[in-house]
């Protein structure tokens, strides 16, 4: 069941839920209650230094992850470099005792 409410948006907020709910083919005030509702999920005293800091830590972690990944994706290259040597090695020697 849905309270009617009135809330006074800034133009800006208005656009930005508007191009939300366009976006989404839903209404302004649907938009609204998203919004709402996110900020909802956090608890009484969070707030934008809390969020920052979270940004950050997912930031670096991110990053620390990617260059785990790449350096895996190199290890596996010179692998693959050193397998292609071996299997010319030994079809030099198949070829030889042949």
């Amino acid at each position: 069941m849905l309270i009617r409410a009135k809330a006074y948006l800034t133009p800006l907020q208005r656009r930005r839920l508007l191009a939300r709910a366009r976006r989404d083919s839903t209404s302004l005030s649907a938009e609204v209650r998203r919004a709402l509702e996110l900020y909802l999920q956090f608890p009484p005293g969070f707030g934008a230094d809390e969020l920052r800091f979270i940004v950050r830590e997912v930031k670096a972690s991110s990053e620390r992850s990617t260059a785990k990944l790449n350096e895996t994706i190199n290890q596996v290259e010179r692998t693959i470099k050193h397998l292609h040597q071996i299997d010319r090695g030994l079809d030099r020697l198949a070829k030889n005792c042949s």
